[in-house]
């Protein structure tokens, strides 16, 4: 046993943390995100809500604070600001820039993501998307 693992993190999940790099993206995403279609490395993670996992992986993952936005988040086909922002914004804690992209260009983005989580999360427009940084800026 490893001590200081969140409980909801995968030993996937924690090698594909680990394997990184700085700027690379990881997707939390809803239980109906198409992600199987899209990118070649998707992990599951049925069962757990994102705003679980978002804690879990910020736990371990800085956030790129040297981009213009560190988080990217599925807007509605206009891009407005999803309701589950609400939820995320403390557990990002203050002075974490946020992009709302409209549904086609989030699903754009997942192309080029390291990984892609498929959670257990059911509401619709509730993905986000978390730019990894490196240890000195945290």
């Amino acid at each position: 046993m490893l001590r200081h693992i969140p409980a909801v993190l995968s030993p996937d999940l924690v090698k594909a943390l680990m394997e990184m790099g700085e700027g690379d993206e990881i997707v939390l995403g809803e239980a109906g995100l198409p992600a199987h279609s899209v990118h070649p490395q998707v992990l599951r993670a049925d069962g757990v809500e994102i705003a679980d996992l978002l804690a879990g992986v910020l736990a371990l993952m800085p956030l790129d604070t040297t981009a213009e936005e560190q988080v990217l988040l599925l807007g509605d086909d206009e891009g407005a600001a999803p309701a589950c922002w609400a939820t995320y914004a403390p557990i990002l804690g203050d002075g974490v820039e946020a992009e709302v992209l409209p549904r086609a260009a989030f699903y754009e983005n997942m192309v080029g993501a390291a990984v892609i989580v498929v959670t257990g999360t059911r509401g619709r427009g509730t993905s986000i998307a978390l730019r990894k940084g490196t240890l000195d800026e945290s």
